[in-house]
């Protein structure tokens, strides 16, 4: 899909092939996220400097970075150096490290891959607890300030946090659904940019489907995630309260700041 048919909630960043707004999606009573205040993305690490003027005019104060250690290591994210943007960065679950040995391992499996891939977002709702609650209580101590919440993709992580978060907001589970499916209008360009790492292409060669396994949003792996919850805590309000520390106080809070009526967004996605 190229640029001038995905939604335009997507930045057109050269070096970013995954930064969007979350912006305009509904609550059930049709009060809407307000535009400017959330972002999601895949890796910085290869923003140009056209990108880096775009990104300073978003005015992003928080970055919640979801990548592991070595991730950042390898490829540390560019990022205007007149910011004062604070980065929160988390620990890699072994899950995920594991997810990682299994692929360089050149397994060619690509049901048991899937099914990996499921199990670990099977795990998110313990593995990324940490980072739900750091996003949140972002949102909550500065009201107004722009955060970004991101991974290698902007897919599985960045994913499951986001739906989180927009479970917080209040957001129609539908419109969580289509926000996390979004990420597929930028299939080609993963494609292109993961092609060469991970071993990726060699898998692809062995076994046609690999990279649509790894790098398309499926529903049903976000399922995995919410059926963890339905679980374990009964209901995401419940998970939230324990794991997060976000009970109706906190909720109500959030969605003054975040939310307004419809009216006041009606237009926000036209460039």
């Amino acid at each position: 899909m190229t640029d001038s048919t995905r939604d335009p909630r997507h930045l057109p960043l050269a070096g970013a092939h995954n930064f969007r707004r979350i912006e305009g999606w509904r609550s059930p009573d049709g009060a809407r996220i307000a535009p400017g205040l959330l972002y999601r993305s895949s890796g910085l690490q290869d923003l140009t400097d056209d990108d880096l003027s775009v990104v300073r005019s978003l005015g992003i104060s928080h970055i919640v970075d979801l990548r592991s250690q070595d991730e950042r290591e390898r490829e540390p994210s560019c990022w205007p150096e007149d910011s004062s943007a604070t980065v929160w960065a988390r620990a890699e679950s072994a899950a995920a490290a594991d997810l990682r040995r299994y692929i360089s391992l050149g397994i060619s499996d690509v049901e048991e891959l899937a099914a990996r891939l499921k199990g670990l977002y099977g795990d998110f709702p313990v593995d990324l607890a940490s980072a739900v609650r750091e996003s949140l209580r972002q949102m909550i101590e500065k009201p107004g300030a722009p955060v970004m919440i991101h991974c290698a993709a902007g897919k599985d992580r960045t994913g499951f946090v986001v739906a989180a978060v927009l479970q917080a907001l209040g957001i129609a589970e539908e419109d969580i659904v289509s926000d996390y499916l979004m990420t597929n209008q930028s299939y080609d360009a993963a494609c292109r940019r993961f092609s060469g790492r991970l071993h990726l292409a060699e898998l692809e060669k062995r076994s046609p489907g690999a990279m649509h396994v790894l790098l398309m949003a499926h529903r049903h792996y976000l399922d995995a995630s919410f059926d963890r919850i339905a679980r374990d805590w009964g209901c995401f309000d419940a998970y939230l309260q324990e794991m997060a520390g976000i009970g109706p106080e906190e909720k109500e809070h959030l969605r003054s700041s975040f939310l307004v009526e419809r009216a006041a967004t009606k237009d926000s996605f036209r460039q």
